[in-house]
């Protein structure tokens, strides 16, 4: 399985960063609008056991995800896996370190590409940029919100 790791370093609490990152329609706001990414259903705020629908239309035809939150530890990490969609897996653990400075932010994403026809568009690699280009703009966003050290 693939994996990619990503962190960033903010001026915040981790409670802060951490209820923020639990509203779904917050997670929309800080997402590139390259991606293309709504919504279908979700909960006001995430919690273990959570589900997530979501419709991603910036690689092509829609496509939908349904993720459910698998661990949920406040304000310190929570992790959501692929139920459904066009991918093999996908499993995203957020951590949330406290420090001196404010807020560390780990994103951990493990992943297999799908198979068939799609697997030939939707490479390893397309997918590893497409994440890189998505956690370089969430994390821009994020540092205007809560600033950094």
């Amino acid at each position: 399985m693939a994996s990619f790791q990503t962190e960033t370093l903010l001026a915040a609490s981790a409670e802060d960063v951490f209820d923020f990152l639990i509203r779904p329609e917050n997670v929309i706001k800080v997402t590139a609008p390259s991606v293309a990414l709504k919504p279908v259903t979700a909960p006001d705020i995430l919690e273990r056991g959570s589900r997530i629908e979501l419709e991603l239309s910036g690689y092509g035809p829609p496509q939908r995800f349904l993720y459910e939150v698998i661990e949920f530890e406040r304000p310190f990490r929570f992790t959501e896996t692929l139920v459904k969609g066009p991918l093999k897996a996908y499993r995203h653990e957020h951590v949330f370190e406290v420090t001196e400075a404010g807020t560390r932010v780990f994103d951990h994403v493990t992943f297999e590409p799908p198979g068939g026809m799609l697997g030939f568009l939707v490479t390893e690699e397309r997918i590893r940029k497409g994440l890189q280009h998505g956690f370089q703009f969430r994390y821009a966003e994020l540092a205007r919100l809560f600033g950094t050290p």
